[in-house]
C-alpha cells in the first residue's frame, strides 16, 4: 500500500520547480558527446530530434504511428523526421505484410551504424556518471526514471 499523502516528504517549492531544469541539464550532458561522435563519424546531418527517433526505431517493425507514441510528438513532426532520416539514408520505408496502408520503418546499415555511435557516446557519459555516483546508484537512477516514465 502506498504511503498516505501526509507521510510523503515533499521538497520545497523551489526544489520542485528546479527538478525539470536539473533533469534538462543532465540530458544536456549527453547531447554534446553524441553530437561530437556523430560528426566524427560523418553523420553531422542528424539533428537532436532524429537521434531520439533513431533510438526509438531500434525496436523492429516500427511505424510512424509507433514513433508518435514513443516520442510523444505530433504526426507532422514524426513525418518530417522520417523524411529527413530516409533522405539521409538512415531509415527505409517498407511495406507492412499485414496492412497495405501501413509502412514499416527500418534502420539501414547507415542507421544501425549511427545507432552504434549514439550508444557508444551515451555509454561514455554513463561511465563518467557511474564513476561519480557509483554503478549501483546510477542503476537506481535509471530504475527511478523508468518508473517515473511509466506514471
Amino acid at each position: 500500500m502506498p504511503p498516505s499523502r501526509d507521510a510523503i516528504v515533499r521538497p520545497s517549492v523551489s526544489d520542485q520547480a528546479a527538478l525539470p531544469w536539473m533533469l534538462r541539464r543532465v540530458i544536456r550532458r549527453y547531447r554534446q558527446p553524441v553530437r561530437d561522435a556523430l560528426a566524427a563519424a560523418g553523420m553531422a546531418d542528424i539533428p537532436q530530434a532524429a537521434v531520439w527517433a533513431l533510438t526509438a526505431l531500434a525496436i523492429p517493425a516500427s511505424s510512424a504511428r509507433d514513433l508518435v507514441q514513443r516520442m510523444s510528438v505530433s504526426k507532422q513532426a514524426v513525418a518530417q523526421l522520417v523524411d529527413l532520416l530516409v533522405d539521409g539514408g538512415y531509415v527505409e520505408r517498407l511495406p507492412c505484410p499485414s496492412d497495405r496502408r501501413r509502412r514499416l520503418l527500418e534502420l539501414t546499415a547507415r542507421g544501425r551504424h549511427a545507432l552504434e555511435v549514439i550508444e557508444a557516446a551515451t555509454g561514455t557519459v554513463d561511465a563518467a556518471m557511474a564513476e561519480r555516483l557509483g554503478a549501483d546508484r546510477l542503476a537506481q537512477l535509471y530504475a527511478m526514471v523508468r518508473e517515473l516514465d511509466d506514471c
